[in-house]
């Protein structure tokens, strides 16, 4: 009787022990499933081999050079050294530069063509003459330096306005008007500026005239 006891509990512990490792326990864990932690916190990683675990390595950053500015470019033309001219107490005006080697000149009637006034700081190139569309023949400068030589000075100066037009018939009338900025002009020669004292015969100053291009 003992045995016959003994042999069915052993057989009941045998099937209870099966139907135990039937069950599966599910605990939740995430707040989606009823659990305390947030969604998506839990990562599974898995070995990809060879980087510990398994995670993509992460390629550095290549620094980017900022861009370099656009220059214009800008090309010397000719340049113009002054010579004997009148002037008053702020402004000089040169009847005869010295134009060689430029395609500038003073026109048939000798009229003034290049007049610096420091106080406006503006230079004035003004011709009068019976060459036919005159103003066809040369470039029109975008930018000059005037350059004073007593000072050891100069002054950067930019087209700002040009005038051009018909004068005697077929004669051409050209003003090009350079902005340098008021007060930026050094005078030419040594004060005092007024022409009974200083007839402005030799006045160390030459201007640059300039191309620019846009880029």
């Amino acid at each position: 009787m003992n045995n016959t006891i003994k042999g069915l509990f052993a057989l009941t512990l045998l099937a209870s022990t099966n139907a135990q490792a039937a069950y599966v326990i599910y605990v939740p864990i995430e707040a989606k499933l009823g659990g305390h932690l947030a969604d998506g916190s839990i990562i599974f990683k898995l070995n990809a081999g060879g980087n510990g675990g398994g995670e993509t390595p992460v390629e550095p950053e290549v620094p980017v050079e900022p861009e370099k500015p656009v220059e214009d470019v800008k090309t010397l033309l000719y340049t113009v050294s002054m010579g004997a001219g009148n002037n008053s107490t702020n402004t000089f005006s040169f009847s005869n530069p010295n134009l060689t080697g430029s395609p500038l000149s003073c026109g048939d009637m000798t009229t003034n063509c290049i007049t610096i006034n420091s106080t406006t700081g503006t230079v004035t190139y003004r011709y009068m003459g019976h060459t036919p569309h005159f103003e066809n023949t040369f470039y029109h400068p975008d930018a000059i330096v005037l350059e004073s030589g007593y000072f050891n000075t100069s002054s950067d100066c930019n087209l700002t306005s040009k005038s051009i037009g018909t004068w005697s018939g077929d004669g051409s009338k050209v003003s090009l008007i350079y902005s340098c900025g008021a007060g930026s002009i050094h005078p030419p020669i040594q004060p005092p500026y007024t022409a009974d004292v200083n007839p402005l015969t030799d006045v160390k100053m030459s201007i640059a005239f300039y191309k620019i291009e846009k880029k």
